[in-house]
């Protein structure tokens, strides 16, 4: 699992390489996919930083169905 948590939002799901080639290279062009069941998208819209890290916890810590 990789999560990107930036001024823009928080978006993450399973790293297609395990972090081997898509290590620091950011969720989009990593073709992560941030939707479904185990993705998590959630665009910063003026959300402090607190509410991402919550949303980002939460999703961390959520069962997962891979």
């Amino acid at each position: 699992m990789r999560l990107d948590f930036d001024e823009r939002g928080i978006r993450g799901g399973w790293s297609p390489a395990s972090l081997n080639w898509d290590d620091g290279v950011r969720a989009e062009e990593a073709r992560i996919d941030v939707s479904g069941p185990d993705g998590v998208r959630y665009l910063a819209d003026g959300a402090s930083v607190e509410d991402l890290a919550r949303r980002a916890a939460e999703w961390f810590t959520a069962p997962k169905t891979r």
